[in-house]
């Protein structure tokens, strides 16, 4: 009786190796590489070696551009082929303020730039900073 427990529990917990294909949900085109994660463990692994867990486990699948994807390890996955769906995420920027000419820091440059010159044989090699 106890032997039997003891392979119960150890066939739980049992490592599975997460074979498939994760997949754009649009264009079904393959996606790589993606990162892939094991929540329990916080290992990860890119896409094309393989994911490990163990049964009852989550995988956590990243790719920029598309929203997380979390899929669980089950008993019976060693013998399956996957196929992880994943969709697209809008990316949201933060503002950003582009002013024309030079900043402080170039003209800065620019200045100390012109008080080497004749020692370093400097040049400007971008002639929109120059004044």
């Amino acid at each position: 009786m106890l032997f039997g427990l003891l392979l119960t529990l150890h066939t739980v917990r049992a490592q599975v190796l997460f074979k498939g294909r994760i997949l754009d949900s649009v264009t079904q085109q393959a996606l790589y590489p993606v990162s892939v994660e094991n929540l329990r463990t916080h290992q990860g692994v890119l896409s094309e070696k393989g994911a490990a867990g163990f049964v009852g486990d989550y995988l956590l699948f990243k790719h920029v551009g598309y929203g997380n994807k979390v899929v669980q390890v089950k008993f019976g996955d060693e013998n399956k082929y996957h196929t992880v769906v994943m969709n697209m995420k809008a990316v949201l920027l933060k503002g950003a303020t582009v002013r024309k000419g030079p900043s402080d820091y170039q003209l800065d440059s620019m200045n100390r730039a012109s008080i080497y010159e004749d020692v370093i044989g400097y040049e400007q090699q971008n002639p929109c900073l120059r004044r």
